[in-house]
């Protein structure tokens, strides 16, 4: 698969790593104690790989499909492996139960305290069996404005095409899909 970065679909998995979830709330603490503020990981990986690949032409190659049928596929720009940039960065997590190649890079970035790393949290695999850290609220409504479902970029179509928002943009909360027309 080949795509410009700013319509190539984030909700497919990527092979080897796992990122942090868009719950609510999030799954990332700063550092000191769970009565530390809460900040939105998740939200800010999607926004993190989006800046990279925004507008650059991204390969991707399937791998696999994963239980939900997405796609699992390693993705590059250029000489960037994607999935690497992520983990070494803090953004993602090396998904042990799928792969090994990315375990060092998830080393390094917790020993330098990059991104996910800075603070208390918790790996998508562990959310989604519903572990949480100590004073973490449980309950599943979706912030405001956050989309629900699997994923979260919300993707609409206007008259000069078809434009995505990820948690975090400007306009990502007063976003409306309309299913009928495509949307999602």
């Amino acid at each position: 698969m080949t795509g410009r970065g700013s319509v190539l679909s984030a909700c497919a998995a990527v092979t080897g790593l796992g990122e942090p979830e868009f719950a609510s709330p999030p799954s990332c603490w700063l550092p000191g104690s769970s009565s530390a503020p809460a900040w939105a990981c998740g939200q800010q990986a999607s926004a993190a790989l989006v800046r990279v690949i925004d507008g650059h032409l991204v390969l991707c190659r399937q791998q696999d499909r994963d239980r939900y049928g997405r796609i699992v596929a390693a993705c590059r720009v250029g000489n960037t492996d994607l999935n690497r940039w992520m983990v070494s960065n803090g953004w993602a997590f090396a998904y042990r139960k799928y792969s090994r190649r990315y375990v060092s890079d998830e080393s390094v970035a917790r020993s330098a305290g990059r991104e996910v790393w800075r603070g208390d949290v918790v790996p998508p695999w562990e959310w989604r069996r519903g572990r949480r850290l100590a004073g973490e609220d449980t309950g599943s409504r979706p912030a405001t404005g956050q989309a629900t479902g699997k994923c979260a970029i919300k993707g609409n179509i206007s008259s000069s095409g078809r434009i995505y928002h990820v948690p975090g943009d400007r306009h990502y909360d007063r976003t409306r899909i309309d299913t009928a027309r495509g949307e999602r």
